[in-house]
């Protein structure tokens, strides 16, 4: 029998027939044998819907690029669902799922069940179960994802990358909060420079996961008890389990109506890996390149949501989270 889901809008005002990609969307329905009356679309940026009749509640969307492939990105979700890992799977009655449905295609369509449940409030509690589900991840992980895309040593990114996000971010910011600019051009310059000059001489090659690697609030679904279930998986590859963590760090506040707008506090920080430390601990070189290892995240990471991110910009609310988020104080992220 298969598993019955709900799961709650991210965004408000998204409750709609219309939305990215809409007229894909029906035809891959359609591919997989659907007779479809009405879709929702759940997310105002990609083609994610929602079909609901008297027989399914599901969810269809595109998968597998620009990291892993749709397949390879399938079996590390059955193997998790296998061990109890509280993540979407295909679902086997639509298979081949995942599918192309048109040769000329990078992406492939999938089709997850619905979550039940609620949508994330910042809880102590869920905070620390979310760290535990990041954590079981990654210790079951380990040994998964050899096909996908891999990233062996710590991810950095290029200086001419940086440069380019850099100026578009500097746009944003002299729109949006124009007294932090010349702060956050500083930081960007001391960041760069720290860990160009310590990366020559850092060669990092951190224990590696199947992660992923976009761990984050607006992802996860609670159930009544407060226990999450990832819902996006989609972006996976198998990279170092040190750095799926910072970007969680950095990104998991984002893009949530129901998160606080803020990025984590030294508290919710504590929550979180206290949770995560209940089934995963790190290893000695991962505990001393922590701090580096969350600053090259938000030099890649980071840098691209401020640059890009220009429906966040608009909003007053999400406003305030990419003002932290520019600004961040990585003092607040040690351990202990």
């Amino acid at each position: 029998m298969w598993e019955r889901f709900r799961i709650y809008p991210k965004h408000s005002g998204c409750e709609k027939l219309q939305g990215p990609d809409y007229e894909l969307a029906n035809k891959a329905a359609v591919s997989f044998g659907l007779v479809v009356s009405k879709m929702t679309s759940l997310c105002p940026y990609a083609p994610v819907y929602r079909i609901q009749d008297d027989e399914w509640d599901i969810v269809i969307k595109r998968t597998g690029y620009p990291r892993s492939s749709a397949q390879v990105i399938a079996d590390w979700l059955h193997t998790l669902r296998a061990r109890n890992i509280k993540i979407v799977a295909p679902l086997s009655q639509f298979a081949p799922n995942p599918r192309v449905i048109q040769d000329s295609d990078v992406w492939s369509w999938v089709i997850y069940p619905f979550v039940d449940g609620h949508s994330y409030t910042a809880s102590r509690d869920e905070l620390r179960q979310a760290g535990r589900l990041l954590g079981q991840i990654h210790l079951e992980g380990e040994n998964l994802g050899r096909d996908m895309l891999t990233i062996n040593e710590l991810p950095i990114p290029s200086k001419t990358k940086v440069a380019a996000n850099l100026q578009k971010c500097a746009d944003n910011i002299d729109r949006w909060c124009p007294e932090i600019l010349g702060q956050f051009t500083a930081k960007v310059a001391n960041i760069t420079g720290e860990i160009y000059d310590t990366f020559r001489d850092r060669r990092l090659a951190l224990p590696l996961s199947a992660c992923c690697w976009d761990f984050k609030a607006s992802n996860l679904i609670f159930s009544d008890v407060g226990v999450p279930t990832l819902i996006d998986p989609d972006h996976a590859g198998r990279i170092p389990r040190l750095y799926d963590t910072a970007c969680a760090v950095l990104l998991f506040h984002c893009d949530l109506n129901s998160s606080p707008g803020t990025l984590w506090t030294r508290s919710q920080w504590r929550d979180f890996y206290e949770g995560y430390f209940e089934i995963l601990a790190w290893m000695q070189q991962e505990y001393a390149n922590w701090i580096f290892v969350l600053k090259a995240a938000w030099l890649d990471e980071a840098l691209w949501l401020l640059a890009h991110f220009t429906e966040g910009w608009q909003r007053e609310g999400e406003r305030t989270y990419l003002r932290e988020l520019a600004m961040v104080d990585f003092d607040i992220y040690t351990l202990g």
